[in-house]
């Protein structure tokens, strides 16, 4: 039998209302059973600084990428391994790695330092339920 998952919003389209606030250590988004309208933007490290500072809930999984958004953003970044679901009018700033990481292995800072980076700020506009 098939769980039922509750969603807690309806359909929003104001994206102005407050949100919860994310730092994500990458831009996977998995709308499940929902279908998400988003804007995605590159962030430079103050901008991203400047979307973060009224206060975020980390959900960065590693040590040395946590380490490594500290350095970048400026500000102090708390491991915490959560999922997120976003939901309307929530925003995340995500970092995206420019390459493709080796299998199995968590990467120190140093490493993660190698590789090329971009900042990616979501915000999410509405959700609708995808009907099966």
């Amino acid at each position: 039998m098939a769980r039922q998952t509750a969603y807690p919003f309806r359909r929003c389209r104001d994206s102005s209302r407050p949100g919860r606030v994310f730092l994500l250590s990458s831009p996977v988004i998995d709308p499940a059973e929902v279908s998400l309208s988003i804007g995605v933007t590159e962030l430079t490290p103050a901008q991203a600084h400047v979307w973060l500072e009224g206060g975020f809930e980390s959900a960065v999984g590693h040590d040395s990428t946590a380490a490594l958004l500290s350095s970048i953003l400026v500000i102090p970044v708390s491991t915490n391994r959560i999922a997120v679901r976003l939901r309307p009018g929530d925003r995340a700033v995500a970092l995206k790695l420019e390459g493709r990481l080796p299998e199995g292995r968590v990467l120190s800072e140093e490493e993660l330092r190698t590789i090329p980076f971009r900042l990616i700020g979501i915000k999410v506009r509405s959700a609708r339920r995808i009907r099966p």
